[in-house]
């Protein structure tokens, strides 16, 4: 009953239009079950974890449905170097100018990019990790990544991204309680944060 209270205020958070790519939720119990996936339509967490962990694992993988569900692009606008599988991206989905601002394909960097341009080492696996992972990393701890994008122009340019595509003008949710220093943390979903959407 608790993941159900916790996954309709998360997705209460995001925009409507994404909501509506959304097809099928399920969280499944046990050892066995997978921490999270999800792709264009479908959405699959692990139940009976921590809360925290449960809220942040829920916004990463509605990321992956943002990202290839809600912000799509259609084949007259020219095919892009960035594919999911099997699947082409279009010039004009708007997830295109968040993956140049790293990447020249799915999963190869830009020259010269460097382990600081992500917000975490899971962010810089491909393309759409680096997407989700900004996206859980802004929910939870947006004063990082706002400090953190006053020195770096790629992860300047993942905020403004967020807050020109998802949460226009920006908008606080959690308060984070990771400071940067430096050191690169691995996954936004484990970081430590207060909820007060």
């Amino acid at each position: 009953m608790v993941d159900r209270i916790i996954a309709d205020e998360v997705f209460r958070l995001m925009p409507p239009q994404c909501i509506a790519a959304l097809k099928s939720f399920y969280v499944r119990y046990g050892a066995d079950a997978p921490r999270g996936l999800a792709g264009k339509e479908n959405l699959i967490v692990r139940g009976g974890i921590e809360v925290e962990e449960f809220r942040a694992l829920l916004v990463h993988e509605f990321g992956h449905v943002m990202d290839l569900g809600c912000f799509q692009g259609s084949p007259d606008a020219g095919e892009t170097a960035f594919n999911d599988g099997g699947e082409i991206m279009y010039r004009n989905d708007p997830s295109i100018a968040f993956y140049e601002i790293s990447w020249t394909a799915s999963n190869v960097q830009k020259a010269g990019v460097k382990p600081e341009d992500f917000v975490t080492g899971y962010a810089s696996w491909d393309v759409f990790e680096d997407f989700s992972e900004s996206l859980a990393y802004y929910f939870f701890q947006r004063d990082a990544f706002i400090a953190r994008a006053e020195s770096n122009v790629s992860i300047a340019a993942k905020l403004r991204w967020i807050e020109t595509y998802v949460f226009p003008g920006g908008r606080k949710i959690g308060s984070g309680q990771h400071q940067w220093t430096g050191e690169v943390p691995w996954d936004a979903t484990k970081l430590p944060y207060a909820w007060n959407p």
